[in-house]
């Protein structure tokens, strides 16, 4: 540090620290070496089959298989068995001097890596006494600069192959020669095709009454190869109710992993029901503490975060309990009443509607825009829910005002009396 002509920034600290607990002490041997640090090698099972090994940095540098084996992008698990993405430069003739393959040139700013890479390489063995050096190079005596340079190599490395993950991404699945955007049909129904004799014989063992015994009830097709007739079995039907509560509640469970996944895939049905619960949730009309609430839960924040954010932001208090009966029950029940509102008001036809006889508006004869009047002779009242509630605020208004008047008249009255003179 004294040798340093100013302060190191903190990545630089965190780098020195690190050579101080895995770099090579004076006598030439690192944490792995004096048996301080070990590296697990490969393991083909749950058992312990290759004794540990010690690993340092040095030899994870000079060793065949780096960084192919090393620093490859893994991918998740898939049921389809992924191809690992290697490097390959450009295989060129020794006398002719010919490109025999270009290998991965064509990808944007590999050429330049790969220069990058091979004089940081070069500087290494010249640092450490294995090559000779070239004129243009910089050489310096700083066994803390060489370990850092190490480091960078082993990062240029790593970028070869998020450059070839970004243009040549690998190939999961067979018959493809290039994968395109892969992209979620949420209406699509879980099904495969089956000859007439199995539709028949599921038909026959089947114990729900509601499945068809009709054939024209089923979608058919002909095979191409055999020329069959083929059935479609429907397993299970993907129909996602905005009406329904439950998936209101378990839409909002999974929001945010369907906005990363489809925030630019515009003409997909996974974005539509981002904007469709975004235009519900506007016509819920919640309330602020509501509305802060369900925010929370679509980022999937815990409830005593929630209780302590709704106390310094909004200043209400709610137990955890009653905040989950809230973003549980409560909101979704809000936000599939106000899509199944805009459901009936788009699809029930003109003469299964009801005038309001205050509003003048036509409305579907439903509950939801009118209330029970036994009275009357379709069970419904004359006026909508919506202008009910507005004649109960302006009577209760009218209410508080007389109310007032009358408290303020007795007032004057009781100060008249007395500021009259007793006899």
């Amino acid at each position: 540090m004294d040798t340093l002509a100013s302060d190191p920034p903190p990545a630089d600290l965190e780098q020195m620290a690190s050579y101080i607990l895995y770099g090579k002490d004076e006598n030439g041997q690192n944490g792995a070496q004096r048996g301080e640090l070990t590296n697990s090698g490969t393991r083909y099972s749950s058992f312990k089959l290759k004794e540990d090994k010690n690993a340092s940095l040095e030899q994870l540098i000079e060793a065949q298989n780096f960084p192919s084996n090393n620093l490859s992008i893994r991918h998740s698990r898939d049921i389809y068995v992924q191809k690992r993405l290697t490097i390959k430069r450009p295989r060129i003739d020794k006398k002719t001097g010919e490109v025999l393959d270009p290998g991965d040139s064509d990808i944007p700013g590999m050429v330049e890596l790969w220069e990058s890479i091979d004089r940081i390489s070069h500087l290494i063995k010249v640092l450490e006494g294995e090559a000779a050096p070239r004129e243009d190079e910089n050489l310096f005596d700083s066994s803390y600069r060489l370990y850092r340079l190490k480091h960078t190599k082993i990062e240029m490395c790593r970028d070869q192959y998020f450059l070839k993950e970004m243009c040549k991404p690998a190939i999961h699945w067979p018959e493809a020669d290039r994968p395109g955007p892969q992209y979620y049909d949420w209406t699509a129904d879980s099904f495969y095709w089956i000859s007439e004799e199995e539709w028949r014989a599921k038909i026959e063992n089947s114990y729900t009454s509601r499945i068809s015994h009709n054939l024209q009830d089923y979608e058919t097709r002909t095979n191409e190869v055999t020329g069959q007739l083929e059935v479609k079995w429907v397993v299970r039907r993907h129909t996602f109710d905005w009406t329904n509560e439950k998936h209101v509640r378990a839409f909002m469970s999974c929001w945010q992993s369907i906005y990363d996944a489809m925030f630019d895939h515009l003409d997909t049905y996974g974005y539509t029901l981002l904007l469709d619960f975004d235009r519900y949730r506007e016509m819920a009309h919640l309330s602020p503490d509501r509305d802060f609430l369900l925010q929370c839960r679509i980022k999937q924040v815990p409830y005593p975060t929630m209780m302590r954010e709704l106390q310094e932001k909004l200043g209400v208090s709610y137990k955890e309990s009653n905040i989950a009966v809230i973003v549980n029950k409560e909101i979704p029940k809000k936000i599939a009443k106000a899509a199944l509102r805009h459901a009936l008001l788009i699809d029930t036809p003109q003469e299964e509607r009801k005038q309001c006889f205050h509003c003048k508006q036509w409305l579907p004869r439903h509950d939801i825009f009118f209330a029970h009047n036994v009275t009357r002779k379709d069970g419904l009242s004359s006026n909508c829910k919506e202008c009910e509630r507005i004649m109960r605020q302006q009577r209760k208004e009218q209410q508080d005002k007389w109310i007032k008047a009358a408290v303020e008249a007795n007032a004057r009255e009781h100060a008249s009396v007395a500021s009259k003179p007793n006899p």
